[in-house]
């Protein structure tokens, strides 16, 4: 062999070494690796799939949960009647006269909700009201405004409006409705006391207010799995002019202009009589919470609805009543005035202020006096009067001179309810509760 044929002979076993070691480390080696790598991408791929479906079922699971917590209780017998009563209520507080409202309860309706998998029991019962009015079409606006400003799970699932064909009603531009009202009772709903979701102490304390009959949105944070979920029911938004509505009126057109003023004659004119005084607006002042915890910490939360004044009466562990007034704007929290014990309604210059001395906080009402005098500045509010009473002749302690009553949860401020004097002092001193400090009467 010669030099020439060895020299070709070690190239060719090179070559050959060579592609058979790429061969053997290529399926030995390299792909296994790269199995491994598509492999190991596949399941990371897996992973942040489970990931997120897990993550849509905490959601999901989170707003159910807010869902439920805004659903009717589930005591339908009880609260069937009651949402019936709320809903004349609404139409009340939109101007419709009385009279002109009928409300038709149904029977609630279960079998067409779905079936819950793992129970096997209806998702939900509907509750279902006919309702037939006559007003205005502004009163109709008005209504739907505050009945979607409403935290529960209901919805109005038909409406029919027309023009009456009699010419007594065409001329006072009224319309015949007629309606139907759906309300959801979810199952696992709370077994509150209230018709409303009631909020917590600190979040009333932080500035949670209240809002129409209801209560407002809560302002939470969602963040991680477990975080809370805000109210998603509320549709009417305070900042929209609904009742600009009733200025387009396809049945009657826009309302009549007013005929242009004839001129006056020159003669002279008597003084103008003295200002009337404005309304009454204790009527509209209604209590929504009253909340306490172990510590003895209770806040009774009331809400003006002709001002849109909110105000908080807390009662100390230690005894202490203070009020605080204030009014929400563009989700803050404007404080109007903070008193030692007084709830003012209405002002000096409509000529309607009402002042009201708290006197005790209950679970389910407040014992008020009603002050007669009506001071110049409301914001210094003169102390306590030294009133007292004679405890079987061995002490004495405050109690009120003035009218006293009750007020309630389901009653308007201006509905106190009566108290007798002889009450009085048990009522806010009970045998249970110790008195404030006493002076001997020298007995």
């Amino acid at each position: 062999m010669t030099q020439r044929e060895k020299t070709l002979s070690i190239i060719l076993l090179g070559a050959m070494l060579f592609f058979v070691g790429g061969a053997l480390g290529y399926f030995v080696v390299l792909s296994p690796i790269m199995e491994s790598k598509a492999q190991i991408k596949k399941l990371n791929s897996d992973i942040e799939d489970k990931e997120l479906a897990q993550e849509k079922i905490y959601a999901q699971q989170r707003q159910m949960k807010a869902l439920t917590e805004q659903s009717l209780p589930n005591d339908v017998p009880k609260f069937r009647g009651i949402y019936s009563e709320f809903l004349a209520r609404l139409f009340r507080q939109a101007n419709f006269e009385t009279g002109t409202v009928r409300i038709i309860s149904k029977d609630p309706d279960e079998k067409s909700a779905p079936k819950i998998p793992t129970t096997k029991k209806y998702a939900y019962t509907r509750l279902i009201y006919e309702v037939a009015a006559q007003g205005d079409l502004y009163h109709l606006v008005d209504f739907m405004q505050m009945f979607y400003g409403q935290p529960v799970l209901h919805n109005i699932t038909k409406l029919t409006v027309s023009r009456p064909s009699e010419a007594k009603l065409q001329s006072s531009r009224e319309l015949t409705i007629s309606m139907t009202v759906e309300a959801l009772v979810m199952d696992g709903a709370p077994n509150r006391p209230t018709l409303f979701p009631l909020p917590s102490a600190p979040a009333l304390l932080a500035g949670g207010g209240v809002a129409n009959v209801g209560i407002t949105s809560h302002s939470v944070t969602s963040v991680g799995p477990g975080a809370p979920q805000p109210i998603q029911t509320i549709l009417a938004s305070p900042s929209r002019p609904y009742l600009a509505v009733a200025g387009a009126n396809p049945f009657y057109g826009p309302p009549p202009k007013p005929e242009p003023p004839k001129p006056e004659e020159k003669k002279t004119t008597p003084p103008p009589p003295p200002p009337e005084p404005s309304p009454d607006e204790t009527p509209y002042v209604y209590i929504t919470s009253i909340i306490g915890d172990d510590a003895g910490l209770t806040i009774a939360s009331l809400w003006d609805r002709a001002n849109n004044y909110h105000y908080s009466v807390v009662k100390e562990p230690s005894g202490n009543i203070y009020v605080e007034s204030y009014f929400m704007f563009e989700g803050s929290r404007s404080t109007l005035h903070k008193t030692s014990r007084e709830i003012v309604v209405g002002s000096t210059k409509g000529l309607n202020m009402r002042r009201f001395r708290v006197w005790q906080v209950n679970d389910d009402s407040l014992l008020l006096e009603e002050i007669e005098q009506i001071p110049a500045d409301v914001k210094e509010l003169p102390k306590l009067p030294a009133q007292s009473f004679v405890a079987g002749g061995l002490a004495q302690a405050n109690i009120p001179t003035g009218r006293v009553g009750l007020m309630t949860l389901d009653e308007p401020l201006s509905n106190l309810k009566k108290v007798w004097s002889m009450d009085i002092p048990e009522m806010i001193y009970p045998r249970s509760s110790a008195l404030p400090p006493l002076k001997s009467s020298g007995r």
